[in-house]
């Protein structure tokens, strides 16, 4: 997520993890571009949401809500 997209309210950033999840669900999910995004990610960060998650889950959260890195 880039400072540029990022939802201006709690509330746009919900729905687009409901939007996320239900790609999810739907088995519509994007492609991984994980890789690519590396050296961006490097620079700096800026979360869509915080996700309190279970280390022991067997789909990551940036999975189910189809936001990747």
């Amino acid at each position: 997520m880039t400072a540029e997209n990022r939802p201006a309210t709690g509330a746009e950033a919900l729905e687009m993890l409901k939007q996320g999840n239900a790609r999810y669900v739907d088995s519509l999910t994007s492609t991984d571009e994980y890789m690519q995004r590396r050296p961006e990610l490097v620079k700096d960060q800026n979360p869509l949401a915080i996700i309190l998650g279970c280390s022991d889950a067997r789909v990551p959260v940036e999975i189910v809500f189809d936001q990747g890195l």
